[in-house]
């Protein structure tokens, strides 16, 4: 009798390298945006909307660097 394994599931992350603050991303994100072509418009409200969050982050005296 034949035991079959299935598909195989991988269970290992790859590793880390480098932690981003979230004006690095925000970054990324935004020059992204652009290269797609927003109106000004939409790129305002990304960065009014980024800024908000991060004055909110602030209030509660978070810093958070995020693996990527």
């Amino acid at each position: 009798m034949v035991k079959r394994l299935g598909k195989r599931v991988k269970n290992e992350r790859a590793a880390v390298k480098e932690k981003c603050s979230l004006n690095q991303l925000f970054k990324r994100f935004f020059a992204v945006k652009m290269a797609e072509g927003r109106t000004s418009k939409a790129l305002d409200s990304y960065r009014v909307n980024f800024n908000f969050f991060m004055g909110s982050l602030s209030e509660k005296k978070l810093k958070v660097l995020l693996p990527i």
